[in-house]
């Protein structure tokens, strides 16, 4: 008994010890280690009144873009020589068209005169809305050397380039914060739809099948499909 007591004391010891020290988990977890931030930022567009050919063809690309990333209203400044410029407004009014033909829904855009500036200025037009934007980590340290640890530890550039993917492949960095909600589809219909489509079958439900029609008309050159 007094030999068992002998080898109990220290070896309670060193599992005090062992469990006193903390563990980094940036060693073992490669998204702490090389984490990847998501900043919000704003994206501007600047373009004259009436639209000119190149602009029109930036104000095009610029509402794809917010479309696609916006996190937010589509800001229109348009440049007035007064409260009460109606080229001004006229010019706004149809700058908010131009965003509405490309796909903006009206809701999105607001719409404002600023005076406040040189009178060369009239007539310009400052278009902006808010974005995310990732924040790839940068890979390539070598500082420690890359042999044999007996921490089982990872490398410095372990996981690097995975993570700085991820960021710069992103449609939207905010999925990289938090998934976004449910659609509410039954992922098991979707799932059948798929394979039945693959095998070339019939992908309607039985009750839709049928309930389809079709008319062609004809016009000129011109057939269409209703």
């Amino acid at each position: 008994m007094t030999v068992m007591k002998r080898f109990l004391v220290p070896l309670a010891a060193l599992t005090l010890a062992a469990c006193a020290q903390p563990v980094d988990l940036a060693d073992f977890d490669t998204r702490l280690a090389h984490p990847v931030s998501v900043h919000r930022t704003e994206a501007r567009l600047v373009v004259q009144t009436p639209l000119p050919v190149d602009d029109a063809r930036r104000l095009s690309a610029f509402a794809a873009d917010y479309l696609r990333r916006g996190a937010g209203p589509l800001e229109l400044a348009v440049v007035a020589a007064g409260e009460d410029d109606p080229q001004a407004r006229d010019s706004a009014e149809k700058l908010a068209q131009e965003l509405m033909a490309r796909g903006v829904r009206a809701a999105e855009i607001k719409a404002r005169l600023v005076w406040d500036s040189k009178p060369g200025d009239t007539g310009m037009a400052v278009l902006s809305y808010p974005h995310h934007v990732a924040k790839a980590p940068e890979c390539g340290s070598w500082t420690n050397p890359l042999n044999w640890n007996n921490g089982n530890r990872n490398t410095d550039n372990f996981g690097c380039a995975v993570q700085r993917n991820i960021a710069l492949m992103a449609a939207d960095p905010r999925d990289l914060e938090s998934a976004r909600p449910v659609s509410g589809r039954d992922g098991e219909r979707a799932a059948d739809i798929l394979g039945k489509y693959q095998k070339g079958q019939t992908i309607a439900a039985p009750k839709e099948v049928g309930s389809y029609t079709t008319t062609t008309t004809q016009t000129g050159n011109t057939t269409s499909g209703k």
